[in-house]
């Protein structure tokens, strides 16, 4: 019998590529099946059960709120056991699932079950480095890859027939009734952006225009939002929102406002990932007459005659800036405005000319904050060789990781190309009609193409990885660092995120380099980064 303190998280996951399955994978099917499981096993009588959940969410990567609670929790050794329907339920990530059930799970003392897969990790007969469990998760690796392809699909048909296919309505529009994929103008928010257009359309700057809105008390896009009931959270910088000079900008450059659905901005990374990157504009999908104007083409390109007039008068005050973009208000985490037209650069939070507000009314130097700078970092510089020296053996371990990972491929491509075989002799057993013969040959056949695919794109990685082996340009950089004279604009994008500016005397930087050094600058006592 297990002690009365083993805890057991029952994790849970649908998303839309299960829709085709309808109930059998469902969020309340899962449920009943784990629980019937615990309740049908006496040795989890009296074991404490927590639940965790996520709906709507891709098994691709483990960026789900729900999983990362519960891994949390299993780290801080609060969870004894982990159980789910399925491998793709966890996850549908090959390499990642097996990386937690055959390593980081085990290290951690947790059991790990999957029901229908009949895996316990208990058994010690049972591992998924077994060619059975390792095929399995990647075949949910490559039914999730091959659904994202079809989905991308779809979504890109769509935006090329003009649907809006945004969540929310662009701000002066709403949803139309019975389409969600079209857009009707909302009278009231179409007020607040005629109202835009005339204040810049009268020679009013857009900081001007901001603090104007902000003093007449005009909803912002996110305020009207929320006035209407959308109750989506979304990231701000605080919980009061404002009119700023860029949110004015952006809204006057907006082509959408003369009845034209752009889409294709942006473009996710790879499947499973939630970083997205810019699209150029030639790649842009771009459909016109797609819903009823609110601005008129002769007053929309005026307005962008006059701001461009403005970038024109601001890019010949353009000087070198060491620090711009990177200074920010610790009240209302906005961007500083740095004054180059000056002897002596200095930023100045904005906030304060467009809200009232408690931010840093001072003006900074941009001298003084690269003095400060870079003070830290010939400080860091001490253990810039005991850092290389870790990072190069974990590239090391990462090719020998990765030279397994390319094995495992080869005797999983040795094995379906041996089921396809086998098949022939079902086939005429009779255990097989003719179709399913075919179809399952086309099956493993097809399966084999992509796994062979998988295998060349691994083993040219490994070549790569190992060509770099012995290579952190960073790295070594970073090392020769101690004796600079002066920081240069490439430098500070390498090692600078953001500077927080609290007041004159409190300051927070925060570094690029922080997750790969945090550790080692703990260990060396060296000054800890913030």
């Amino acid at each position: 019998m297990i002690n009365k303190n083993y805890v057991i998280a029952i994790y849970l996951r649908l998303s839309l590529e299960d829709d085709g399955y309808g109930e059998s994978e469902s969020i309340s099917n899962q449920r009943d099946l784990v629980n019937n499981y615990i309740s049908s096993h006496n040795e989890f009588d009296g074991c404490s059960v927590l639940e965790f959940s996520d709906d709507g969410y891709s098994g691709t990567n483990f960026n789900r709120p729900h999983v990362t609670k519960m891994l949390k929790q299993a780290k801080s050794g609060k969870i004894n056991c982990i159980i789910v329907k399925d491998f793709s339920r966890f996850g549908r990530n090959h390499i990642e699932v097996g990386d937690y059930i055959e390593q980081i799970f085990p290290f951690l003392g947790i059991r790990f079950i999957s029901v229908n897969n009949n895996f316990d990790s208990k058994n010690l007969s049972m591992q998924t480095g077994t060619l059975d469990i390792a095929f399995t998760n990647l075949i949910n690796d490559y039914y999730s890859k091959d659904v994202s392809k079809k989905v991308t699909s779809a979504k890109q048909a769509k935006m090329r027939k003009g649907d809006y296919m945004s969540t929310t309505a662009l701000y002066g529009y709403r949803k139309m009734d019975g389409n969600k994929n079209r857009l009707d103008i909302d009278p009231v928010a179409a007020k607040y952006v005629h109202a835009v257009f005339e204040l810049c359309l009268e020679g009013k700057s857009t900081g001007a225009i901001a603090t104007e809105l902000n003093a007449k008390n005009i909803p912002t896009p996110l305020a009207y939002k929320r006035i209407i009931g959308y109750e989506r959270k979304w990231n701000t910088v605080n919980d009061t929102n404002f009119w700023t000079r860029a949110m004015v900008w952006k809204l006057l450059r907006d082509e959408r406002y003369l009845g034209i659905t752009i889409s294709g901005k942006t473009k996710v990374m790879r499947v499973g990932s939630n970083k997205r990157y810019r699209q150029p504009k030639s790649e842009w999908i771009v459909v016109h007459d797609t819903h009823t104007p609110i601005i008129s083409e002769e007053s929309f390109y005026k307005a962008q005659e006059l701001l461009g007039l403005k970038k024109e008068r601001d890019a010949n005050k353009m000087v070198e800036r060491l620090l711009g973009g990177k200074v920010k208000c610790g009240c209302c985490g906005h961007t500083m405005r740095g004054r180059y037209d000056r002897e002596r650069p200095y930023f100045f939070c904005e906030t304060l000319k467009v809200h009232k507000s408690d931010c840093v009314s001072e003006k900074v130097y941009e001298d003084i904050l690269s003095d400060i700078v870079l003070a830290f970092v010939r400080k860091y510089t001490a253990c810039a060789n005991s850092i290389l020296s870790r990072l190069k053996n974990q590239a090391s371990e990462n090719i020998a990781k990765m030279a397994e990972s390319a094995s495992n491929l080869q005797a999983i491509i040795k094995k379906t190309k041996t089921a396809k075989v086998n098949l022939y002799e079902s086939y005429k057993e009779g255990k097989l009609t003719r179709d399913m013969y075919i179809e399952k040959c086309n099956y493993y056949k097809n399966v084999v193409i992509k796994l062979q695919d998988d295998l060349e794109k691994l083993n040219c990685e490994l070549t790569a990885l190992r060509g770099k082996e012995h290579e952190n340009q960073l790295l070594d950089n970073f090392k020769k660092l101690y004796n600079l004279p002066k920081l240069t604009p490439h430098l500070v994008s390498e090692l600078v995120s953001t500077i927080k500016i609290y007041d004159i005397n409190n300051i927070e930087i925060t570094w690029n380099f922080c997750d790969d050094y945090q550790k080692e600058l703990v260990l060396r006592n060296c000054p800890e980064i913030t």
